[in-house]
């Protein structure tokens, strides 16, 4: 081989290598997603799933939690020990110190009490012994938004909508002089939200419980919302490798699978709009049309204490909003979440 071949060999190899130093230190350097997390979690097992997935995501560098708001009011069952259960979850996975904040309005459940709460927070070590001790969520999330870049922070929003109303609400304080509407709009690059029927849909148990919170929060606020609906998760199932693989006794979300489900798959809702809120599409999703997401109220409360309420969907070619569809099939959804509940937390 002539020695000008042989240069210019070499000096490739030189380039390639640098550039595969390049990128790997582009993937190394990546800022995590900032994610505050706000969860109805008692009612139903998906959002402790969604709350591991988390926990795994952030284990791997991909994203920051910064702060668990509880949509369920503290005063009652599920809140008080919602609270507890979620900071037992977050203590497994090396993370005690994550700040909990808690809904104090009233509750349009009656007599609902949670499978799984106080079972896990019994069973496990956490840092905060019940909602009476959460700051509220709202406050919580304005201290914690007014200290973050602009444009830098995900909500995942897999409950009720009552604390991000109270947020977008709110006045000025000792945080931040911005209104709610200003500091979200400054703060918060997107929302991904677990509620709804898309296209166009019946009643939905996130929408309607707090329908007013909802017609608040859908058309007022300020940042792009990528809602995962009740359509999509309904077709994924989950979770029942944790009581295959776990003891119960030793993992906080196979307890929570064991009480809830007695072992089984459960639906998928809540760690859909989690796992988008940090990966976004990455295979698993496809975007609908731009478009905005209407909601209306028929008629007043049922005997049940609820409402009568459904969403529709307007596209529209320059409309913030967009829906999830799915990219796979909906069995290898499954199995990729599966795949992330069964990660064991890293050694701390």
């Amino acid at each position: 081989m002539n020695r000008p071949h042989l240069n210019f060999l070499l000096h490739l190899s030189i380039l390639l290598f640098s550039l595969v130093l390049f990128a790997g230190a582009l993937t190394v350097s990546a800022q995590p997603v900032k994610i505050i997390f706000d969860t109805d979690m008692a009612l139903d097992v998906d959002d402790v799933g969604a709350l591991a997935i988390l926990n795994h995501l952030a284990d791997r560098g991909e994203c920051e939690i910064l702060a668990i708001g509880i949509s369920t009011p503290v005063e009652m069952y599920d809140g008080y020990y919602a609270a507890a259960c979620a900071s037992a979850v977050n203590g497994y996975y090396g993370r005690p110190d994550i700040p909990i904040g808690g809904f104090r309005g009233p509750y349009n459940i009656s007599n609902d009490v949670s499978r799984y709460v106080k079972q896990v927070a019994s069973a496990f070590k956490h840092k905060l012994a019940h909602g009476l001790e959460t700051e509220e969520a709202y406050r919580l999330y304005r201290k914690i938004l007014s200290r973050q870049p602009n444009s830098s922070v995900v909500i995942a929003v897999v409950g009720f909508l009552t604390n991000l109303e109270m947020l977008l609400d709110s006045p000025p304080d000792e945080f931040s002089p911005l209104n709610g509407f200003d500091l979200v709009s400054k703060k918060v690059k997107f929302v991904s939200c677990m509620g709804g029927r898309f296209p166009d849909g019946a009643e939905e148990f996130n929408f309607n419980i707090y329908p007013k919170s909802t017609l608040y929060f859908v058309s007022s606020w300020p940042t792009p919302v990528v809602y995962g609906g009740f359509e999509l998760g309904s077709k994924v199932k989950c979770g029942k490798v944790l009581n295959e693989q776990f003891k119960k006794e030793e993992n906080p979300v196979a307890l929570a699978w064991h009480h809830y489900t007695g072992g089984k798959d459960r639906e998928s809702w809540d760690e859909l709009s989690a796992l988008y809120a940090v990966r976004g599409c990455a295979g698993y999703f496809k975007l609908s049309e731009p478009g905005t997401c209407s909601f209306r109220i028929s008629g007043g409360r049922k005997s049940s204490g609820q409402y009568s309420s459904r969403n529709f969907w307007i596209p529209e070619p320059h409309g913030k909003d967009r829906y999830l569809l799915p990219a796979m099939s909906y069995e290898q959804l499954g199995r990729e979440l599966d795949l992330l509940l069964l990660e064991k937390p890293l050694p701390k």
